[in-house]
């Protein structure tokens, strides 16, 4: 799903920045810096089994928009904010788990911020879950684009 238009300039940003950089000398340090130094460990996350109006009050107050969900402490998918404001209110009583929930991307904490800038500017979703492994799946924190941002910032 396509965050609303209010956020393209926020990835119009990191993209502009990530092009800066590709063309400075700062660009090797990418692959030297992990997930895990610029992530926010254990982020806010939705278990199946919530129900949906239980999930806006988990997300209330919450910086994200896009938020994992997760069964048996493996993530299984996401979903976003603006779909959990604009689910109808008389169905609101049903579990997180029966809504489609959106592909997410993932990166484990030995991959680069490299591979997280790469998969922020060539997806729709304003963040990267980092996973301990892909097999396994256990959400260990999440990069987002403000967190790219101010990585990006910080080398120029």
């Amino acid at each position: 799903m396509q965050p609303v238009d209010e956020f393209s300039e926020q990835e119009e940003a990191v993209h502009v920045l990530y092009h800066l950089l590709r063309k400075g000398e700062n660009w090797e340090r990418f692959r030297e810096i992990k997930v895990t130094d610029v992530m926010i460990p254990d982020p806010v996350v939705l278990r199946e089994s919530m129900r949906i109006k239980g999930t806006l009050e988990v997300v209330q107050g919450c910086r994200n928009r896009e938020y994992p969900v997760i069964r048996r402490n493996k993530i299984i998918g996401q979903t976003n904010l603006k779909t959990l404001l604009t689910f109808p209110e008389e169905k609101r009583r049903l579990e997180i788990g029966l809504l489609p929930l959106d592909h997410l991307e993932v990166l484990t904490d030995e991959d680069s911020i490299e591979g997280a800038i790469h998969l922020l500017m060539e997806s729709e979703s304003t963040c990267v879950w980092v996973v301990d492994c892909r097999d396994k799946m256990r959400l260990l924190g999440v990069v987002t684009e403000t967190d790219m941002m101010v990585k990006l910032l910080e080398l120029m």
